[in-house]
């Protein structure tokens, strides 16, 4: 995963756990929701960079069934 990515779920976690400290349910909902849709973010890019390694590199596709 690219290091923007880890750093933005990183902060959002950091900041729901600030949130259910000082009890801000609010806000900590909110950053659980927008967690959420970083995180499929996270798994498309994920996705789209394993296929086009593929796409790139088909003869390493062609080792792993081997």
């Amino acid at each position: 995963m690219p290091q923007v990515l880890r750093q933005a779920v990183k902060r959002l976690n950091a900041a729901i756990e600030q949130c259910r400290a000082v009890g801000d349910n609010g806000t900590r909902e909110l950053l659980e929701h927008i967690l959420h849709e970083e995180e499929e973010h996270v798994d498309w890019a994920e996705t789209q960079l394993e296929e086009a390694e593929i796409f790139l590199h088909p003869e390493d596709l062609d080792r792993s069934a081997a």
